[in-house]
């Protein structure tokens, strides 16, 4: 084992848009794998590498994400207005977004894994129509939006 603790962390994420229902129509698909013990590690987990990968590709400074996930979260506790584009939970009976970011994560300290990575999907050939750079900073506040409207009854979770 490498480390002291035993973590087991599995998840799929996907952030899909759809562009043809209102704008801004955001489905989260989540599936969390991991042990009981270590779902909410694990939420966070994924959560703080997206945010980090996000700004490293897309800001030279990462400040710029950071502020604005930080006006985004202060918003957000202090609710949002009833006009605010949520993300909500994919469901079986939807369909693909017409653009996606997939998000799997694997970490496992007994064997040593991690696999961390993000795909995206409907963003053109090399993206070059820049879509990715307006999509990248939304998912991110996306899945802040979903995972806190998922657990925001669960105190030890919020702090």
């Amino acid at each position: 084992m490498l480390y002291k603790t035993e973590i087991k962390v599995n998840i799929k994420a996907e952030i899909h848009f759809y562009q043809n229902k209102k704008p801004n129509n955001i489905a989260i698909l989540l599936e969390n794998n991991s042990d009981e013990k270590d779902k909410k590690f694990g939420e966070i987990l994924l959560f703080l590498l997206y945010t980090i990968r996000t700004g490293v590709n897309l800001y030279r400074n990462c400040e710029v994400l950071g502020r604005d996930l930080i006006r985004f979260v202060q918003a957000e506790l202090a609710e949002l207005p009833p006009n605010f584009p949520r993300a909500s939970k994919f469901d079986n009976k939807r369909i693909e977004g017409e653009k996606i970011f997939r998000i799997p994560l694997v970490f496992n300290t007994v064997t040593g894994e991690f696999n961390f990575t993000i795909k995206s999907k409907g963003f053109g050939f090399l993206n070059l129509g820049g879509d990715i750079i307006m999509y990248a900073p939304i998912s991110v506040l996306a899945l802040f939006d979903y995972l806190y409207l998922e657990r925001k009854n669960d105190q030890d979770y919020i702090e």
